[in-house]
């Protein structure tokens, strides 16, 4: 052993985009996001994904 630490490494969250935020305005997103936090709250777990999976598959249309 070297008598010393290393630095820790730093990793990026792997789930950051596992929640992506509903583009504000657009009711398709709202509709989808509402879907998800109710889903959640049922505690249905598989559901709030696919609303999820949606959302960021659906931004894809919008134009910034």
């Amino acid at each position: 052993m070297s008598g010393f630490q290393e630095n820790p490494v730093e990793l990026p969250c792997p789930y950051d985009d596992l929640i992506p935020d509903p583009v504000p305005g657009c009711p398709k997103c709202a509709e989808l996001d509402a879907t998800r936090y109710k889903a959640r709250k049922r505690r249905e777990f598989a559901v709030a994904v696919v609303a999820s999976q949606q959302i960021r598959h659906h931004e894809q249309g919008h134009h910034a």
